[in-house]
């Protein structure tokens, strides 16, 4: 299994993030729907709209970069890293001299 920084795990996310949202399908708010009417004959009536098959392929193929496993951009691995204490500690150091740099 590759092994990624924690630094290219959330670009990788944020890479990923941002091809979902700028997918045709989210940006044109598509909607998926289905319905079905059982007649009183007993006759099922099925509709349905589904999304054209290059847009939705589209947007599976970065949707799969989040949660595949052996991806940088996995996104347990991206709620691991952040929720590491070490993480954590080295978070609140940058905003400890992030907050004395902006005092003086």
């Amino acid at each position: 299994m590759p092994k990624f920084t924690d630094r290219e795990r959330l670009d990788a996310l944020i890479d990923v993030a941002s091809q979902i949202q700028d997918a045709s399908i989210v940006t044109e708010n598509q909607e998926l729907s289905f319905s079905v009417k059982i007649e009183r004959s007993g006759d099922v009536n099925q509709s349905f709209d589904v999304f054209d098959h290059e847009p939705f392929r589209s947007l599976a193929m970065s949707v799969r970069l989040a949660y595949q496993n052996d991806e940088p951009a996995n996104f347990g691995a991206v709620c691991s890293a952040l929720h590491n204490p070490a993480t954590k500690k080295c978070a609140k150091q940058r905003r400890s001299c992030e907050k004395s740099t902006t005092t003086s």
